[in-house]
């Protein structure tokens, strides 16, 4: 089973990545590439994650991004993932972005997150973790019972899953 998640984060990140720094500044490793995506029978899958990324794009403005004049064309995303092929290494400047770490927790809607590093010259120089799920209040770090959680939208209509989490 296919995931949106990995491969709209990835295009999400590239494309502020790229607008913000330009794209001779940015360097991405990443886990994804899209030769899944151009598949004939992955259509639909390349149809969510555009839709998906488009849909985190237009909220970029709250988090003090600029977000894109127009929608994100289909080619436009597939370019942003094409960015994260990068090989890194030793001597040189390039981010690596774990775009879902903790895949069971996010099919789940339980914790997981997005981890991206700026490495230069084989040592971290930043790094910034994003916990889309983690609770925002103090009573809802113990759970002992089931519970329910708000689902990102990385995962909800694609997977069809509802807001229950298990």
């Amino acid at each position: 089973m296919y995931l949106n998640g990995d491969w709209s984060v990835q295009a999400t990140v590239s494309w502020i990545l790229t607008k913000s720094l330009g794209s001779r500044n940015v360097s991405i490793v990443s886990e994804e590439d899209i030769q899944t995506l151009l598949k004939a029978d992955k259509a639909g899958l390349l149809e969510a994650v555009v839709q998906t990324v488009n849909e985190c794009l237009s909220e970029a403005a709250h988090f003090g991004f600029k977000a894109p004049r127009m929608v994100l064309t289909m080619v436009e995303v597939l370019e942003a993932v094409s960015r994260c092929n990068s090989n890194g290494g030793p001597i040189r400047r390039f981010w690596t972005l774990d775009p879902v770490d903790g895949t069971l927790g996010f099919v789940r809607g339980d914790q997981y997150a997005v981890a991206l590093a700026l490495i230069e010259d084989g040592e971290v120089m930043l790094g910034i973790l994003g916990c889309p799920n983690y609770p925002m209040r103090k009573e809802w770090l113990n759970y002992p019972h089931r519970y329910h959680r708000i689902i990102s939208k990385l995962n909800h209509q694609h997977l069809n899953i509802g807001t229950k989490a298990v």
